[in-house]
């Protein structure tokens, strides 16, 4: 089951929408195949091989290794990231988990 949000684009919430994004996602991820290391250091976790490139409101995650990459998420840009990701925050920032 593949779950597809609204396309950012367009107010439209129909099935269509949804093929538009995953279009988009698709081909976001599937380029990553020529250029790899074109998107930014994820800057919440400061680890060279995690990169992100957008995709509309979406922050399409990745891991760059020698021979592949790996998409490890599609976050909406509001999520809280390290919640998200799975990450603690450092001391001090932590929220209480409930």
């Amino acid at each position: 089951m593949i779950f597809a949000p609204r396309c950012d684009t367009s107010t439209d919430d129909s099935p269509q929408g949804a093929r538009v994004f995953l279009r988009q996602a698709l081909d976001a991820a599937l380029s990553l195949a020529e250029f790899a290391e074109r998107g930014r250091v994820v800057p919440d976790l400061s680890d060279p091989e995690v990169r992100e490139i957008f995709v509309g409101k979406y922050r399409l995650l990745y891991e760059v290794h020698p021979n592949e990459v790996w998409v490890m998420r599609l976050l909406h840009g509001s999520r809280d990231f390290l919640s998200a990701w799975g990450r603690r925050r450092e001391a001090g920032t932590e929220r209480e988990d409930k």
